[in-house]
């Protein structure tokens, strides 16, 4: 360790220094400078005094700041580690233990609780506190990101995030950039993090705190000595720190949008900056700093208040006017005053006293005097520049005031040009700025690349501007110039000129010789003409002059475009260079007549072709603007090939020369030629004739007799028929008729046996002849954009190479289009743009090589986007298609179904036309639905299989007929229901209809079910001496009730209900002989009753309760959740049992019983001795009667025994033996109960406890089916479902049902059901089982049956005290606790309990 230095001798401290001891021993400067050094060290001391005392006092936080360091306790806060404990419940000496134990897992542990409670803690945060949370984790990732990027633009802001302040990021987090522009920032550090300093930014490389509102910056912002890229621009800024200059690699500065009136003297020396943003600020000059810069090659400064470019050099300061000089005397060194001559040791000694005697310093000398110079040093040093620049009141205009002399000047004095040091400037911004003229310096600066000087009053620009070569662009739009310097043409390197808005009346002659110009703009001048030069100037692309006064050119040669304007000035420089040339004949020529030559010149041109021709017979006049052919041609004998194409103006009306009858080759394209003359025929050796776009609407019968054709191009012509004897062209092999007004062909086409190219395109052909299918030499046929809506017949047996019938009406394509010699030749086919929403399957046999387009149509199968995977795929397509269709037919015939496979395609419409049962028409559309996914468009991403919709629309339909035999039987059933039990019809009495039971309940259980004679059911009875009346059939009252249906009803549909639906439990329904209680069997000739007995009838018997899946599913669901229930009520209990609390209430409990038992056996043992007595008192009663009947008998007086009859002596014996009965019968029945309590007293504890806590099981096991039921009686009310198994048909539910009803109705008034409160079953009194059902599920939110244990729930008794979870309240007579769901529980499932 390094040794400290140890005070100097001299140094003393400041309380306890002696000021003019020093001074008398080292003299008055030596005693300044002891005391300055002696406070200094004192300073020093102190602060590590203090700093050692801070270490001591925070030893043990700095064992919490390590942990927060492990990124185990969370960011780093204001809080301590143990306050954050705290907040997050754990205890503060859990954190001491773990930190003198040293224990990782206690670390470790003690992070996840922390962590655990930041997570929970966030989402309490509220929405300002969370989006600064949320930010702190953007800056957390930035921080690991290998990037080290910062980037939070426009997050609101106002300080760096809490995440980049945590102690592990500002020791580890070397951050290169930061972008945090559009915030609040008010400086770049707060009071809010005071542990972020500027120190934490050094390894910093870019920053962006635009659009803040930041005021200052931090005085140690020099020390980012890696910084290279700055922005600050607006914020309100008006000073820089004098450490700025600390920047040494600041290469990018923008401050701009700030409220800076000057630039420190410091920032000259930042040697690399090279681009610095001063716009829109309030700088009144232009700031001398910048001069300094010597790498600065950027320089915006637009939007200030410059309104001269004069740069007023820095003040002198006070030390300027001494020199140090040794002393004579004592050979030490003294300062001397410049001005006063003056000595002094020490600079702060001097007084002005001789400079204010000095009269030279007060008072206007004379330009280069000694006393000038004098004046100037003292004036500068007093804040007072030389020359000052000023504002003419009356004119605006600038001039310059010389302090010095007094003396006034209008031109920029040369001690203020300093403008053109800045000679490595590349570009120079000075807009909207009140500059009226450039300095003479401004030219110096040759570096200068771009000059923008929008928006100012400049009046001129100076005259050796042309000594700027390198300049390349010059903006000085909006100024008051009104003329260039002739110089500004020297600029050769300028590429971009404008001049807009200014005063300009004329521009230099010789601007156009500018090599480089692109663009030159002068618009909103008071310009009359332009230089002529201009037209010379190859490299210009953009002339713009609009809002002038330019009369030469003329305005209409603008309109022609910029060619015509350089044309016109061009010539406009030639005539005044050389006069007006000579009037020449001339003649047009080009496809426009846009090229014009001379006369001699277009003669010669001719000429020359036809010496050229005289070679190889092959004459080209095309695109010469040709009137008539000329008569120079008829004399050339070995002329073969003429070609006049593109000669608008040529007139063959007089007939074609015979001389021409050699031609072999004709061709007459684009020479809008209206008609032919009828002497075409003399061209009798012509094979090759183009009449290619010209104005023919119909060709002349001589046509016909040009025999040796073998091409003829008559395309984009106007003909509408063809001339009859055109077939007489037998020779033809390409014909070309496109684009023409065509609606049908000429008669004998099939006579054109050679022919091999036929292009009809682009006519108003609605059909194509048969006969084209038999030129057997036809290779190419182009039918596209016609009216065709179809092909013709037998186009599949020609061998044809390309075929293109697309832009036409076409629908649909022959399923066998390429199944013959069509698909083995064919390598183009085309058919875009028709109708067609399929393609033909036999597109698989077309070959690998061949090319299909079949774009723009509303294709189905394939789709659309396939067109573009290439024929393999559509290949692909067709046979996975063709392959689904063949499966699919043969499914659904197997399946009994029929249906017609041309429904299959395009779209799946009607496919099954019978066998479908009861499939209604939305069943048969969603099918038609399924086997378009199956087998057209998309097909691919059908997941389904042909089985699989095969299968489901069989499922489907057995469903449908399931479905109408339900309604059918449900009809029924309740037809008789409403007879029977709601009407009570008297017409349907039991001999017609009567209740029975069958066998078809689950597990073969009996159910209810009615007999209905068939009679009854299918005949109407007439009047006959049981029903006077008469009586409707039931069939007809069914049918009544049945809703509108698909089907008729009819008895054979009621017949198969009857017989084929089967319940899951079995049948429901069936036909037999049935024996009803009485008979009403007429006899149909006479009229009389039959009376039978017994009487049997046939008949349908029907069960009252017809289940369906759902409702047996619903039913074994209910039974499980039972079970649960009792299962959780069960371990519910006997976990209670065990508790303190349990076990005392069941020792009281059992106490309680023991006691109860005990004062029921004493009252009910005196009641049996009570009873005893009185049965003996009526044995000794009955004695006595039995001897006073038989003193009656023996005839004794009737004093002896009381009688007058016998019968009164035997009732009255009866009616005591009936009296000694009921004694006997009580006795016994109070011995038994007696034996009983005897019985129950002399069980064991064990056996007591372990009854009692059978019977508390027992109670709240019922309290929870109770619930269950009503919550399941609740969920089958807001369904609208039936509960057959809910009672004796489902009685018990319909009483519920309407109790529910009444309640709901007297408290709810006419409010909506989803409002209703469900039913609260507690049935336990005090304490028992309190749960509230919802109506959407049966379950509650927790386990089924389970009891509330929240203490804050529970019931509290006089005293205050919580009562226990479980009572035994109402457990005295277990009989209201009988249910045989539980003891079939019970029987299967054993009870086991061990209490203590």
């Amino acid at each position: 360790m390094k040794k400290s230095k140890s005070q100097p001798e001299y140094v003393i401290p400041p309380s306890k220094i002696d000021f003019e001891a020093l001074v008398k021993q080292h003299g008055h400067a030596k005693a300044r400078q002891l005391l300055r050094t002696s406070n200094i060290e004192q300073h020093q001391h102190d602060v590590k005094q203090a700093e050692t005392d801070r270490h001591q006092a925070l030893h043990k936080q700095r064992a919490y700041e390590t942990l927060k360091l492990s990124q185990t306790a969370g960011r780093a806060s204001a809080l301590s580690i143990a306050q954050k404990i705290v907040a997050a419940n754990t205890s503060v000496e859990a954190l001491e233990r773990a930190l003198e134990g040293g224990s990782v897992a206690g670390l470790a542990g003690l992070a996840k609780v922390i962590k655990a409670h930041e997570k929970q803690k966030l989402e309490e945060r509220p929405p300002h506190a969370r989006h600064e949370f949320i930010e702190d984790h953007k800056s957390q990732y930035a921080l690991r990101s290998t990037k080290w990027e910062l980037l939070v633009p426009n997050n609101g802001l106002h300080g760096f995030p809490t995440g980049m302040c945590e102690n592990l990021a500002l020791q580890t987090a070397y951050i290169r950039r930061i972008n945090a522009s559009r915030n609040e920032f008010v400086r770049l550090t707060n009071a809010e993090h005071p542990q972020l300093s500027v120190y934490h930014f050094r390894y910093l490389v870019s920053l962006n705190l635009s659009f803040n509102k930041i005021t200052r910056l931090p005085d140690n912002f020099g020390e980012l000595s890696s910084l290279e890229v700055l922005i600050l621009s607006n914020n309100r800024i008006s000073k820089l720190p004098r450490s700025f200059n600390g920047l040494t690699s600041l290469r990018t500065l923008d401050l701009s949008g700030n409220s800076f009136s000057y630039l420190p003297e410091e920032f000259g020396g930042m040697m690399n900056l090279a681009d610095v943003d001063l716009s829109n600020n309030l700088f009144s000059s232009f700031p001398y700093p910048l001069i300094k810069l010597e790498s600065l090659k950027i320089l915006k400064i637009s939007r200030n208040a410059i309104s001269h470019l004069a740069i007023l050099p820095p003040h002198l300061k006070w030390k300027d006017m001494f020199v140090p000089i040794i002393d004579e005397v004592y050979g030490r060194q003294i300062f001397m005053n410049i001005l006063t001559r003056e000595r002094v040791r020490h600079i702060e000694l001097f007084t002005t006293k001789r400079i204010d005697r000095a009269a030279d310093l007060h008072t206007f000398q004379r330009e280069g005097t000694l006393s000038y110079r004098r004046r100037k040093m003292w004036l500068s040093v007093c804040g007072i520049h030389e020359w000052e620049p000023a504002s003419d009141p009356q004119s605006g205009k600038i001039y310059y005031k010389n302090n010095v002399s007094g003396q006034t000047s209008w031109h920029l004095p040369p001690s203020l040009d300093s403008l053109g040091l800045m000679e490595v400037l590349t570009e120079l911004t000075l807009r909207d700025n009140p500059i009226s003229y450039l300095p003479p310096s401004f030219s110096r600066m040759k570096q200068l690349v771009k000059l923008v000087m929008v928006r100012n009053r400049l009046k001129d620009l100076p005259e050796d501007i042309g000594n700027m070569k390198h300049l390349e662009i010059l903006d000085i739009s909006s100024n008051e110039l009104k003329l260039l310097p002739v110089s500004i043409c020297d600029c050769t390197a300028l590429k971009i000129l404008h001049l807009d808005d200014n005063h300009l009346v004329r521009l230099p002659e010789n601007l156009g010789f500018l090599p480089n110009l692109k663009s030159f703009s002068v618009n909103s001048n008071r310009l009359t003409a332009l230089p002529f030069s201009l037209g010379y100037c190859k490299t210009l692309r953009t002339l713009s002059c609009n809002e002038n006064m330019i009369t030469d050119p003329p305005m209409m040669e603008f309109t022609k475009g910029l060619d015509t304007v350089l044309w016109y000035l061009r010539n406009r420089f030639m005539i005044d260079k050389h006069g007006k040339p000579p009037l020449m004949e001339y003649h047009e020529i080009g496809i426009a007549h846009e090229v014009t030559i001379l006369k001699p010149e277009f003669e010669e041109t001719i000429t020359q072709k036809m010496i050229g021709a005289q070679k190889d017979g092959i004459l080209n006049l095309q695109l010469l603007g040709l009137r008539e052919i000329p008569v120079q041609i008829l004399a050339m004998k070995n002329l073969r090939r003429l070609k006049l194409d593109f000669n608008d103006y040529l007139d063959v009306s007089r007939g074609f020369p015979p001389e021409l009858h050699r031609l072999q080759a004709l061709s007459f394209r684009a020479c809008r030629l209206p008609v032919l003359p009828d002497n075409i025929h003399v061209f009798d050796r012509l094979t090759n004739l183009n009449l290619e776009e010209n104005r023919l609407e119909w060709l002349p019968d001589s046509f016909c007799e040009l025999l040796a054709l073998t091409t003829l191009n008559l395309s984009k012509n106007h003909i509408y028929r063809l001339p009859d004897a055109f077939h007489h062209l037998t020779a033809l092999q390409t014909l070309i008729l496109e684009s023409n007004y065509l609606e049908e062909l000429c008669d004998h086409f099939e006579a054109f046996t050679q022919l091999k190219v036929l292009h009809l395109g682009k006519n108003r052909l609605g059909e194509v002849p048969d006969e084209v299918c038999h030129l057997e030499n036809l290779r190419v046929l182009n039918l596209e954009k016609n009216k065709l809506t179809l092909l013709p017949r037998y186009i599949n047996r020609m061998a044809l190479v390309d075929l293109r019938v697309g832009h036409n009406k076409l629908e649909s394509l022959a399923e066998d289009l390429f199944q013959f010699e069509l698909g083995d030749s064919v390598r183009m086919f085309s058919c875009v743009e028709n109708n067609l929403l399929e393609l033909p399957t036999t597109i698989r046999l077309l070959d690998a090589t061949c090319t299909l387009e079949a774009d723009y149509n509303p294709l189905i199968s394939p789709p659309q986007y396939l067109l573009s995977d290439g024929l393999l795929v559509l290949k692909n397509y067709m046979a996975i298609r063709a392959a689904r269709r063949k499966l699919l037919y043969e499914l659904m015939v197997d399946e009994d179904f029929d249906l017609s496979e041309s429904s299959f395609s395009p779209v799946a419409c009607e496919v099954l036309e019978d066998g479908t049962g009861f499939l209604t028409p939305d069943d048969l559309a969603a099918f038609d639905q399924a086997v378009q996914e199956y087998m057209n468009g998309e097909f691919f991403k059908c997941p389904a299989t042909g089985e699989e919709i095969v299968a489901r629309v069989t499922k489907l339909r057995d469903d449908r007929e399931t479905e109408m035999y339900l309604r059918i039987i449900y009809a029924f059933l309740d037809t008789l229901n409403e007879i029977v039990l709601v009407q009570k019809d008297p017409r349907f009495p039991e001999s017609s209809i009567c209740e029975i039971q069958r066998p078809w309940g689950r597990n073969g259980e009996m159910m209810n079910c009615w007999a209905i004679s068939l009679v009854t059911l299918l005949r109407e009875t007439g009047p006959n001496m049981y029903y006077p009346e008469g009586r409707p059939s039931v069939f007809n009252m069914i049918a009544q009730r049945l809703p509108p249906m698909a089907f008729p009803f009819t008895v054979d549909l009621l017949k198969d209900s009857i017989r084929l639906y089967i319940s899951p439990y079995g049948p429901v329904a069936d036909t037999e002989q049935v024996t009803f209680p009485a008979c009403d069997c007429v006899d149909d000739i006479r009229g009389k009753p039959k009376r039978h007995d017994p009487c049997q009838k046939a008949a349908v018997v029907l069960a009252k309760s017809v289940y369906i899946d759902e409702e047996a599913d619903r039913r074994e669901e209910e039974e499980d959740e039972f079970l649960e229930r009792f299962e959780t009520v069960e371990d519910d209990v006997r976990i209670w049992l065990v508790t303190d609390e349990g076990r005392k209430c069941l020792e009281k409990e059992v106490k309680k019983r023991k006691a109860i038992l005990r004062e029921e056996l004493s009252l009910r043992e005196e009641m049996l001795m009570a009873q005893q007595m009185k049965h003996k008192k009526k044995n000794e009663e009955l004695k006595g009667l039995q001897g006073r009947l038989s003193l009656f008998l023996q005839a004794a007086p009737y004093e002896q025994h009381g009688f007058y009859t016998k019968e009164e002596a035997t009732m009255a014996i009866d009616k005591v033996q009936d009296e000694i009965a009921k004694f006997h019968n009580r006795i016994g029945i109070l011995t038994t109960i007696v034996a009983d309590l005897k019985a129950k007293l002399s069980v064991d504890w064990k056996t007591a406890c372990v009854n009692a806590a059978l019977d508390l099981v027992q109670k709240y096991c019922v309290l929870a089916y109770n619930e269950a039921v009503t919550a399941f009686r609740q969920k089958a009310l807001d369904n609208g479902w039936k509960r057959h198994w809910d009672g004796e048909d489902g009685k018990a539910f319909a009483e519920w049902k309407r109790h529910h009803v009444v309640k709901k109705r007297a408290t709810d008034g006419d409010d909506d059901d989803d409002d209703d409160a469900a039913d609260h079953t507690d049935t336990s009194g005090r304490g028992g089982l309190q749960r509230t059902t919802s109506t959407n599920s049966v379950r509650s939110d927790t386990s089924g049956g389970s009891t509330n244990t929240n203490a804050s729930s529970r019931r509290r008794n006089k005293n205050g005290e919580l009562e226990p979870e479980f009572n035994w309240d109402e457990t005295s007579k277990m009989e209201k606790y009988n249910l045989p769901v539980y003891t079939r529980y019970r029987q299967v499932n054993g009870f086991s309990f061990m209490p203590k």
